[in-house]
C-alpha cells in the first residue's frame, strides 16, 4: 500500500462495480441524496448543494453523453460514475486548488492500468473549465525515453526483460520531467513532450513538445506514481529482474515533490481487477475481450535472437512481393517496354487525354498478354514485354476500323498541341514476382531468411513447440479429410442418382492411390516408420478398411436393384485442449492500426484467437513478424484465405512449426490444361503431389464436375498460391489446407 504522510491525500476505492441504489424518485433533492452515498463525501470539507450538484451533474452527463443527469434515470454504473467518482473528486480537488497558495496547483493520480485514470483526468479538465479555470493534464507515459534512448538501456541492461521496453521505473526522461513541472510553477508555462505509442511498429517513440501556459491546476496521471524502492532483496525475491527496477525508483523523489496533493486508487485485488479491466477496455475497442484475446504480450526475446529476427526480417523486406505502378510512355520512338519482375498484374490503363479521348480499362487484356508471353517461356515467369501495338489492339478491341479512328484522331491531337498531348501512355499496377517463384537464387534466400527467423522464435520462446516432429500429419491429412469428402460425395449424389448407382470400389479406388502416394511422399521425406507405422497412417488405413467393408456390402445389396431396375467430435478424452489449435508466423507491413489484434479479427477472421507482435519490428519497410493462433482443421484454411485477401503484404513463414504444408485446390475438368500451366509458374516452391477425380459425373446437379490437385507447398509461397488463385478466376479455388493436429 503506498502512503503519502507529508501531502493531502486523497484515497480512493475502485467504484466500477457499485450497485448503489439510486436516489429516491419522491425527494426533494435527488442529487444531494444520492452524492451522499458515495464514499468519498465524508472527506469533502466544502459539500456542495443540491443547485450545485444538479448543474454539475448536467454538464459531467452531457459530457458523457447521456440525455438526462436525474440519478433516477441513469444505469447503476453511469450513476456510480458521476456522483461516487468524478464529481466528489471535482470537488475534492477543488478544495485543494482554492486552499493552495500557488499557483499551478499540480495534483498527481497513481492508479493501475485499465481503471480510468485518463477519463478521471479528461472530467476534471471539463469541470474545471466549465468553472473558469485552465487546468492542463500530463502523464508519465508522456516522458518516456526516446526510442534511441530506451535502445541504450537495453543494451545496458542487456539480460534484463523488464528494462528492455518502455513502462518500468528506469525507462523515463527524469530530467525533462522535473524542467517542465520547475518551469510551470517558475514561469507559468512550459514545452511538454507526447509520446506516440505506435511508432516503430510499437515501440514507440516522443512526438514533439506541446505549449501549457497559464494552467490554474496540473493534473499528473500515472500507473507507478508515488513508487518507492523496496530494496534489492525484497524486489528480487518477487523476480530477479526486479531488482534493476527497484534501484532506479529513488530517482523519482524528485518527481513526487512537485506534489500539492494526491489522488490515489487503491485495488484490494490488483492481478484479477486490473485483468477484469483490461478485459472490459479490449471488448469495448472491437476486439471480443475472450481471455485468449488479451493475455497477449509482446514477448521480449533474448539479444542473440533479437539480433537474428532482426536480420531475417530486413533480409525479407527486399525479397520483393509487393505492389509496383509504372507509366510507360509511347513517345519519342519508344514503341516497346520490357519489364523483369512482373508477377500478377491488378490493373491496366491505355490511352491519352483529350476532349474526345480518354484512356481505358485494359486489365483483361493485358493479363492474358502476360498469360500467353509466360506459356510462350515455357511457363518461365516474371518478364513482360509491352509492345504500343498490343496494346492499342487491346484498347479497340482487336478491330481495324476503331484501330484507323483511334489513330487519326490522335495525330490530330498532337497536331494541334505541337506535340505535347495524344501521346499513349500506359499506367500499369502489378505485384512484382516473390523471390521464391521461378528458378533462382531468391528462393534460396527466402528459405535462408524464413529459417533464421523461425529458428530464434523457436530458441527465444516467441512460438510453442506444437508440432515440429509431426510433420507427416499434413500428407495423411489429405487422406483423412478424403473420408470426410467420399461421405460428401454420396450424400451430394442422392441429389441427382440413385444410391445403388454410386460407384462404391471406384471411389475406394481412388482414396487408396492417393493413401500409396502420400505414403510414398512421407517415407521419402521422414523414413519408413513414419509412413507405415505412425497414428497418421493408421489413421487413414483403418478407416479406409472399414468403409471397404461397409461399402462392400453396399455393392451387393445394390447389384439386383441395378439388375431389376436398369438404367464428429475430434477432442476425445485425455486430448490436450491446450494443443488443439495452430500457428501461422508471418511477415506483413501493417499501417495505422491501433490494435493489431482489433484489425486481424476484424479484417480477416474472428477465429483468431491471439495475435502476438514479436520485436523487433522493421522500422525500414514497415515489416514485422506476427503470431497468429486459430483453430485446426478446416478453420486454418479459411483463415488463410481470408488472410491473403485482407493482408496484400502478408507472407507466412511456417504453420506450427512446419515450413511446408499440403493445400488441396480444384479446377473444373475441362480447365485443368490452364490450371497447370499456371501452377507450373509457381514451382519451385508448390508442387503438385496427387491429383484426382472422383468417377462421378458432376460435383452436383448444377456444378460440373472438379479436378482435385494435391500441393506440396513452401509456407513461403501460400499467399501467392491463394492471391493468384484468386487472380485467375474460376480456374482453380482453394479448397482446403491440411492441418498439423493430432490431439
Amino acid at each position: 500500500m503506498l502512503t503519502y504522510a507529508t501531502r493531502s491525500a486523497l484515497l480512493l476505492r475502485p467504484l466500477i462495480q457499485s450497485t448503489r441504489a439510486t436516489a429516491r424518485a419522491l425527494s426533494a433533492t435527488p442529487y444531494l441524496d444520492r452524492t451522499q452515498q458515495g464514499p468519498v463525501w465524508p472527506t469533502l470539507t466544502q459539500k456542495p448543494d443540491e443547485k450545485t450538484l444538479e448543474k454539475d451533474g448536467k454538464g459531467v452527463c452531457a459530457w458523457l453523453g447521456s440525455a438526462s443527469s436525474k440519478p433516477a434515470d441513469l444505469d447503476a454504473q453511469l450513476a456510480a460514475r458521476v456522483y461516487d467518482l468524478y464529481l466528489p473528486v471535482y470537488y475534492w480537488c477543488k478544495d485543494v486548488v482554492e486552499k493552495n497558495p500557488t499557483k499551478p496547483t499540480v495534483i498527481f493520480m497513481s492508479a493501475p492500468q485499465g481503471c480510468g485514470k485518463t477519463t478521471i483526468c479528461d472530467a476534471l479538465v471539463e469541470r474545471f473549465a466549465a468553472d473558469g479555470k485552465q487546468c492542463a493534464a500530463l502523464s508519465y507515459d508522456d516522458f518516456y525515453l526516446t526510442h534511441a534512448e530506451q535502445n541504450e538501456v537495453a543494451k545496458t541492461h542487456e539480460h534484463n526483460r523488464l528494462l528492455e521496453l518502455r513502462g518500468n521505473g528506469g525507462t523515463h526522461d527524469l530530467q525533462l520531467f522535473d524542467d517542465v513541472l520547475t518551469a510551470l510553477k517558475r514561469d507559468g508555462k512550459a514545452k511538454a513532450p507526447r509520446y506516440d505509442k505506435t511508432a516503430f511498429g510499437g515501440f514507440g517513440d516522443r512526438a514533439g513538445l506541446v505549449d501549457v501556459e497559464g494552467a490554474d491546476v496540473v493534473l499528473v496521471e500515472g500507473w507507478m506514481a508515488g513508487f518507492k524502492p523496496v530494496g534489492a532483496a525484497a524486489a528480487t525475491a518477487v523476480d530477479v529482474d526486479l531488482g534493476a527496477v527497484d534501484a532506479c525508483l529513488g530517482a523519482y523523489a524528485r518527481w513526487d515533490a512537485h506534489a500539492d496533493a494526491w489522488l490515489v486508487v487503491a485495488i484490494d485485488s490488483p492481478a484479477d481487477t486490473v485483468y477484469g479491466w483490461r478485459r472490459e477496455a479490449e471488448r469495448r475497442a472491437g476486439g471480443g475481450g475472450s481471455a485468449a484475446a488479451i493475455t497477449t504480450v509482446v514477448p521480449r526475446l533474448p539479444r542473440a535472437c533479437l539480433a537474428a529476427v532482426h536480420a531475417g526480417t530486413c533480409a525479407l523486406a527486399e525479397l520483393g512481393g509487393v505492389e509496383a505502378s509504372v507509366t510507360l510512355r509511347f513517345d519519342d520512338g519508344a514503341d516497346k517496354y520490357v519489364l523483369e519482375d512482373v508477377g500478377v498484374i491488378v490493373s491496366a490503363t491505355f490511352g491519352y487525354k483529350s476532349l474526345t479521348s480518354a484512356p481505358s480499362d485494359i486489365t483483361k487484356q493485358m493479363r492474358a498478354m502476360h498469360a500467353a508471353q509466360v506459356r510462350e517461356r515455357g511457363g518461365a515467369p516474371g518478364r513482360l514485354v509491352v509492345r504500343e501495338g498490343a496494346c492499342v489492339r487491346a484498347r479497340n478491341s482487336a478491330s481495324g476500323f476503331l484501330e484507323g479512328l483511334d489513330g487519326a484522331r490522335a495525330a490530330v491531337v498532337k497536331l494541334g498541341t505541337l506535340g505535347l498531348a495524344g501521346n499513349n501512355k500506359l499506367k500499369l499496377k502489378y505485384r512484382r514476382l516473390e523471390c521464391g517463384q521461378g528458378a533462382t537464387d531468391g528462393r534460396a534466400k527466402l528459405e535462408a531468411a524464413a529459417e533464421t527467423i523461425r529458428g530464434a522464435l523457436r530458441g527465444g520462446g516467441a512460438t510453442r513447440d506444437l508440432h515440429g516432429g509431426d510433420g507427416e500429419f499434413t500428407w495423411y491429412k489429405l487422406n483423412e479429410w478424403m473420408q470426410v469428402e467420399i461421405l460428401e460425395v454420396m450424400a451430394a449424389s442422392l441429389d441427382h442418382t440413385p444410391w445403388y448407382r454410386f460407384p462404391f470400389f471406384e471411389v475406394l479406388g481412388v482414396y487408396f492411390d492417393v493413401l500409396r502416394t502420400e505414403s510414398d511422399l512421407v517415407a521419402a521425406k521422414y523414413g519408413p516408420a513414419k509412413a507405415y507405422a505412425s497414428m497418421a497412417f493408421v489413421t487413414d488405413l483403418v478407416p479406409a478398411i472399414v468403409m471397404s467393408a461397409l461399402f462392400a456390402q453396399l455393392h451387393l445389396m445394390a447389384m439386383p436393384l441395378r439388375a431389376a431396375l436398369g438404367g464428429e467430435g475430434y477432442l476425445e478424452d485425455g486430448a490436450d485442449p491446450e494443443r488443439f489449435l495452430e500457428e501461422i508466423v508471418l511477415y506483413a507491413r501493417i499501417k495505422g492500426e491501433a490494435s493489431l489484434a482489433a484489425f486481424f479479427r476484424g479484417a480477416v477472421d474472428p477465429r483468431i484467437s491471439e495475435v502476438k507482435a514479436v520485436e523487433p519490428h522493421l522500422a525500414a519497410g514497415g515489416g514485422q513478424i506476427i503470431v497468429l493462433t486459430v483453430p485446426p482443421f478446416k478453420a486454418l484454411g479459411e483463415i488463410l484465405v481470408a488472410l491473403a485477401r485482407a493482408v496484400p503484404t502478408a507472407r507466412v513463414l511456417e504453420i506450427s512449426n512446419q515450413s511446408e504444408v499440403q493445400v488441396r485446390v480444384s479446377c473444373e475438368a475441362h480447365r485443368e490444361a490452364e490450371a497447370e500451366a499456371w501452377l507450373a509458374r509457381l514451382r519451385p516452391g508448390v508442387k503438385p503431389v496427387a491429383r484426382y477425380q472422383f468417377p462421378i459425373a458432376a460435383e452436383s446437379a448444377t456444378a460440373p464436375a472438379r479436378k482435385q490437385i494435391a500441393l506440396r507447398v513452401a509456407a513461403t509461397q501460400l499467399m501467392s498460391l491463394m492471391r493468384g488463385c484468386g487472380d485467375e478466376g474460376g480456374a482453380l479455388r482453394v479448397e482446403q489446407v491440411y492441418d498439423f493436429w493430432c490431439g
